[in-house]
């Protein structure tokens, strides 16, 4: 049995999570995306497993599971991703995440993943990991990419896999100005002169892919619920944090 924290943005998800996961033994309460109720949620359990979205746009998940893991050393912290986008730019550069899920994930999956990141190693599903392997060697793949710093790396996988300059600044709490900046370096850098040819330039060296084109042309998708939408009203709308199905 694991202990299981939910802060996601779906209210019929984590629902859905909740009576699901309860059913299957593990001790599940709910959060709101607030450092401190995270934080006091957490406080009973020894390896607290939290269930995460980015739900919230105030709340940038890379610095809250930094923030969390220094007051709780032992915090384990699943990423939810709709946007398979960003869940590779999470994989490649955040180091404070145990594990991902994304939004085809099935229960199996979740608890696969839940019981994988408490026993303290990382939990990947294949799909993320094919679409990332290549991104995680970029300096090794021709020496044009070696001179890329960590924040070009970055910016140069999200255009690539087709986020706009007002979408990345939204991701990574910079400004439109900062974003342009990074693109006009890589540019000169790698002898481009715009985002098609960047994104084709990515395609070239094998960092895109036609299968992965077509992954990242799925995803994001609308959150699944895992129960009808009955059952996770009833379970949303219980004054209860134990529920018990």
């Amino acid at each position: 049995m694991s202990d299981i924290i939910l802060a996601l943005r779906s209210r019929i998800r984590q629902a859905g999570l909740l009576s699901e996961l309860s059913k299957l033994r593990h001790n599940v309460v709910t959060a709101s995306h607030h450092r401190n109720d995270l934080l006091n949620a957490a406080q009973p359990y020894t390896v607290p497993v939290l269930i995460f979205d980015e739900g919230n746009a105030d709340v940038s998940l890379r610095a809250l599971a930094r923030s969390l893991k220094q007051q709780h050393k032992r915090f384990r912290i699943l990423a939810w991703c709709d946007n398979l986008s960003h869940a590779m730019d999470l994989r490649l550069h955040e180091k404070a995440i145990d594990g991902f899920l994304l939004s085809h994930s099935e229960i199996d999956e979740i608890e696969k993943a839940v019981r994988t990141v408490t026993m303290g190693s990382t939990y990947v599903p294949s799909l993320l990991n094919e679409a990332t392997k290549r991104y995680r060697k970029l300096n090794e793949i021709h020496p044009l990419f070696s001179g890329l710093s960590r924040r070009e790396s970055q910016i140069f996988q999200l255009i690539a896999t087709g986020l706009t300059v007002p979408e990345i600044a939204t991701r990574l709490f910079i400004s439109r100005k900062t974003v342009n900046t990074f693109r006009y370096r890589l540019f000169r850098k790698l002898h481009v002169e715009g985002d098609v040819q960047l994104a084709h330039l990515a395609y070239q060296h094998g960092l895109l892919t036609p299968s992965l084109l077509k992954r990242l042309a799925m995803y994001p998708q609308p959150p699944q619920p895992l129960v009808t939408e009955r059952v996770a009203q009833l379970v949303a709308d219980t004054t209860s944090q134990d529920y018990q199905p």
